[in-house]
């Protein structure tokens, strides 16, 4: 069974956890970015105000959803057969 715990771990990380951080790390660089990026052209700073702060509102909205959809969906799966490999593959 050691190899099947091995195998149910090496794919946890590798199909959950290691996309989950890279998505993270992703969309963090991406709203840095839009949080300081000067757009070209002339300046009315009543509209260009409000502007940024809608992208900046559903960038992040954006990252959140993306982010609690994958966490939602499958940490649960993950965390069964991790479950599964470490207590109950113990106790059989």
């Amino acid at each position: 069974m050691p190899s099947r715990t091995a195998y149910y771990t090496s794919i946890s990380v590798v199909l959950f956890f290691l996309p989950i951080l890279i998505m993270t790390v992703a969309y963090s660089f991406i709203i840095m970015r839009l949080r300081t990026q000067r757009y070209p052209g002339e300046r009315i700073e009543s509209g260009t105000i409000a502007q940024t702060k809608v992208r900046r509102k559903v960038t992040a909205f954006y990252f959140f959803l993306t982010q609690f959809e994958a966490v939602y969906d499958w940490v649960p799966k993950a965390t069964f057969h991790l479950f599964v490999q470490y207590y109950w593959s113990q106790t059989s």
